[in-house]
């Protein structure tokens, strides 16, 4: 989840409305309900809302990979866009929850649970501590951050794409996402990539790699907007109705229309607030919990929820997220040190995103 500089899209207003889906979505769940199912994305509420965001994270970064040669300043953005907040998320619901339910006796659990969390990206992430939440629907403190190592590592594969000479890697690009779509349909339950599932390295990485084929192939898209469009109608229609539900026709088509939206000025104005996505997303999972807990009515919990998380997005993006990107550049300098893959080769791009 990165930024975008030229504000002139409606970018964070989809990311905005994708986070709010997803606190949607998780309600019903922690309070013993059915999600709501969006037929068209053969997905629960949230489950579409995080396609939609791993669609835009494709795109985005791959944008940034072609605007920028260094490796430093790839790797500086991803850390500061992710790590601070959520440290801050981490470290405050195992806090809170602590002291809600006077979870003493487990404190060190707590400890460690942030701890492992911060590094999440190379072992899964843990959501429960025992002691808390029992007898709730759900125990997880944070159903939510389970999706971060997958984004993470596939930030990892599209960058080792764009080392590639330029002349291949749309090539490469076709291919990661004929295998993501092959393990969609063939990986068993019990399949690991290293630690993370197979089934959700397909899935998710189905939707981010689409996302960025259509950020290379944009060029060619933006400039047949309407073909694009109803071409992109025609395939999710099709697909959904012909083809099993995870296939590469479908994202691509969810892919190319998503980015069409977000590339128009409709909801431009709405940037200027800034982007809470990321902080909405990760912290509304726990005040969800605490809500339903203190006021047990499902819709008064979800709004009290709802306006709490939004107001947290929104402050922890003014006061640290968005000021942490801006030592991007020192800690750019720090990683690359003069090393050898501080620069590779890269076509330069306009882009309306910025690492």
């Amino acid at each position: 989840m990165i930024g975008t500089s030229d504000r002139n899209n409606s970018f964070d207003f989809i990311r905005f409305a994708a986070a709010v889906s997803v606190l949607v979505s998780h309600h019903f769940a922690l309070s013993g309900f059915i999600e709501p199912f969006i037929p068209v994305f053969r997905d629960t509420l949230g489950g579409s809302a995080v396609a939609v965001f791993f669609v835009v994270s494709g795109y985005l970064i791959c944008e940034s990979l072609q605007r920028s040669n260094r490796w430093s300043t790839f790797f500086a953005a991803r850390f500061l866009r992710i790590m601070p907040n959520l440290a801050f998320a981490l470290v405050c619901a195992s806090a809170v929850m602590l002291l809600w339910f006077s979870n003493y006796a487990n404190l060190s659990l707590h400890i460690d649970y942030v701890i492992h969390n911060l590094g999440m990206f190379f072992h899964g992430a843990r959501s429960r501590i025992p002691g808390i939440l029992t007898g709730q629907p759900s125990q997880s403190i944070n159903g939510s951050i389970w999706t971060l190592p997958y984004e993470f590592w596939l930030y990892v594969s599209l960058f080792c794409i764009f080392l590639l000479p330029s002349r291949y890697r749309l090539a490469a690009l076709l291919i990661g996402v004929i295998v993501a779509n092959g393990l969609c349909l063939f990986a068993s339950e019990e399949s690991r990539i290293f630690f993370l599932r197979s089934f959700f390295v397909g899935k998710l990485g189905l939707y981010f790699l689409s996302g960025a084929l259509v950020a290379v192939l944009w060029p060619l898209i933006s400039a047949r907007r309407l073909i694009a469009l109803s071409c992109s109608l025609i395939g999710i229609c099709l697909s959904r109705s012909l083809l099993p539900t995870d296939n590469l026709v479908y994202t691509i088509s969810l892919a190319v229309l998503v980015v069409l939206i977000c590339t128009t000025s409709k909801f431009a104005a709405f940037g200027r607030y800034g982007d809470a996505s990321y902080g909405i997303y990760i912290l509304a999972f726990p005040i969800q919990q605490l809500a339903i807990l203190s006021m047990g009515d499902f819709w008064l919990s979800m709004v009290v929820s709802l306006i709490i998380t939004v107001a947290c997005g929104y402050i922890t993006w003014h006061t640290f997220e968005r000021k942490c990107l801006g030592y991007k550049a020192r800690l750019a300098a720090i990683l690359s040190g003069g090393g050898y893959f501080s620069k590779f080769p890269s076509k330069g791009s306009n882009t309306q995103t910025s690492g």
